[in-house]
C-alpha cells in the first residue's frame, strides 16, 4: 500500500509492497537496543557535588546492557583530586572536560561539550542531558537538533522553588536568555517524580514528561545488622548544605531530649557548612548524642545503612530524595520532609512524611524513639518490599532502554 511505513527504516515508505525512499530522506535502518548508542551530558562526575552525578552514573551502568553503547561527556571540575570522582564501568566511553565555570563572557561562549561530541566516532542516537542553568550543556541541545537527534533532558530537581531562589537573579536571566527555549526543544522531558513533573508544568506548560524514577540496588539483608540489645542510631546521609535542613534537624534533636539515642550525620561537606552544624551542636549542647561521620560510599555506605534504626531526610526540597530509596531497600523506616516526594512513606506505612520546622521534625523523632525495635522493623521489611517493585535498577533500566528506543526512532519523515 502506498504511502504506509516501512517496518524497516525510518526515513522510508512502501510503494507497491517495497521500499522506497523519498528523494529529500536518507533510508536508514530502525534503531534497535542491539545498535543504540546513547550519550549522556552532564556538569559534573565530582562525588561532592550531590546526587546527580550518582545517579547519572547509576543509569549508565545499568542501561549499557541493554544497549550496543553508552558514552559520557562531563566535566571533571576544578578540585581534581584523586578518587574524588564517581567510578564508571570500563565498557562506558567517557569524555571529560577541564572547567565549565562561567567566569568570563569568554567562557560562556566556548563550547567544551560539542567537541567532545563532534569527535565521537559514531553518532549518538539519543543525547541524555542532565541538569539545568549551564551555557555550555545547552550547545550541545542546539548541535543535537541541528544533526536531528533527539533530546531528553532530566532537571533533576533544578525547577523547584528552592532551586531556582538560589541565585534567583542569574537564573532569572539565564530562563530568559537560554534556558526556556533549550527545554522547549527537547523532544522530551525527564521527571523522578509526580511532584517534579507538576512543577515542570507549571514553568513551561504541557510538554512531553516521562516520570521514572531514580533506581537502586536493593540492600542484601544479610547487610542489615543485629543490634538487638545494642545502641539505638537515626541517621541521615547527603551533602552537608543548607537545602538538607540539617540546622533544623539539629534544633529538633535539642527540643527532644535524645533517650539514650545517637544521630548520625553522613556525607561530604560543602562550602565548609559542616563547622557551621557543628558550631550549632555545641551551643545547643548536644554534642555526646551528635556524630559526624563524612562521607560514605561502598561498603561503608551498606555499612552506615546496616547500623540504623531509622533514617531521616529533612530537605527543604528534593526533586526525588534517593537516599530515602537505599535507605528502605535495607529495611531501615524513614522520616523524610514535605520538601520531599516521599508521602508515599505513610500510605505504605513505612514511615513519616512530615514538615521540617523544628517542632514538627521533633514530634516524629520522638515517636520514633518511643517505637520498639519490631514495629520498626515491620515498618522497614515494608518499605524495602515497596522500593524493591517500584525502584529496582532492574526494572528501570527497561524503562529507560525502552524510552531511548521509542526516541531514536521518533525522528521520522511526515
Amino acid at each position: 500500500m502506498i504511502g504506509e511505513r516501512c517496518p524497516q527504516h525510518r526515513s522510508a515508505i512502501l510503494v507497491n509492497g517495497s521500499c522506497s525512499v523519498r528523494v529529500w530522506d536518507v533510508c536508514e535502518p530502525l534503531v534497535t537496543m542491539n545498535n543504540l548508542h546513547i550519550v549522556h551530558v552532564l556538569p559534573s562526575l565530582d562525588r561532592t557535588d550531590g546526587g546527580l552525578p550518582a545517579a547519572v552514573v547509576g543509569l549508565v551502568d545499568h542501561v549499557n546492557p541493554f544497549v550496543s553503547r553508552s558514552s559520557i561527556v562531563a566535566s571533571i571540575g576544578p578540585r581534581g583530586r584523586a578518587g574524588a570522582y564517581w567510578p564508571i564501568d570500563s565498557k562506558v566511553e567517557v569524555k571529560t572536560v577541564s572547567d565549565i565555570r562561567v567566569k568570563s563572557v569568554g567562557s560562556i561562549l566556548k563550547k567544551p561539550f560539542v567537541r567532545c561530541l563532534s569527535e565521537m566516532v559514531q553518532k549518538p542516537d539519543v543525547l541524555h542531558v542532565h541538569g539545568l542553568w549551564i551555557p555550555q550543556t545547552v550547545k550541545t541541545i542546539r548541535w543535537a537538533n541541528l544533526r536531528g537527534i533527539p533530546v531528553i533532558i532530566s532537571t533533576h530537581g533544578m525547577l523547584t522553588p528552592w532551586a531556582i531562589g538560589n541565585a534567583r537573579w542569574k537564573k532569572k536571566a539565564a530562563w530568559y536568555f537560554y534556558q526556556k527555549q533549550a527545554l522547549m526543544a527537547a523532544a522530551l522531558l525527564h521527571a523522578t517524580s509526580e511532584t517534579e513533573a507538576k512543577g515542570i508544568r507549571n514553568r513551561i506548560g504541557g510538554r512531553r514528561i516521562a516520570v521514572i524514577p531514580n533506581g537502586i540496588e536493593l540492600g542484601g539483608i544479610s547487610d542489615k545488622a543485629n543490634t538487638e540489645g545494642g545502641h539505638r542510631t537515626i541517621g541521615f546521609l547527603g551533602r552537608l548544605h543548607p537545602v538538607k535542613g540539617l540546622a533544623e534537624l539539629l534544633k529538633a534533636w535539642s527540643i527532644i531530649g535524645t533517650c539514650g539515642w545517637t544521630l548520625r550525620i553522613a556525607g561530604p561537606d560543602e562550602g565548609e557548612y559542616r563547622r557551621v552544624l557543628e558550631n550549632l551542636v555545641r551551643d545547643l549542647k548536644i554534642a555526646p548524642s551528635v556524630e559526624f561521620v563524612g562521607e560514605v560510599a561502598g561498603r561503608e555506605k551498606a555499612l552506615f545503612f546496616a547500623g540504623l534504626d531509622a533514617f531521616i531526610l529533612p530537605s527543604h526540597s528534593e526533586n526525588f530524595g534517593l537516599v530515602v530509596a537505599e535507605a528502605l531497600s535495607f529495611g531501615v523506616p524513614c522520616v523524610a520532609s514535605h520538601g520531599t516526594p516521599w508521602e508515599g512513606l505513610e500510605s505504605e506505612r513505612c514511615g513519616w512524611w512530615v514538615e521540617n520546622s523544628p517542632e514538627s521534625l521533633a514530634k516524629v523523632l520522638a515517636t520514633v524513639i518511643a517505637a520498639d525495635r519490631p514495629l520498626l522493623q515491620q515498618m522497614g521489611e515494608r518499605g524495602r518490599n515497596w522500593v524493591g517493585t517500584t525502584c529496582a535498577w532492574t526494572s528501570i533500566a527497561k524503562r529507560f532502554s525502552d524510552l531511548y528506543t521509542s526516541l531514536a526512532n521518533s525522528k521520522q519523515s511526515h
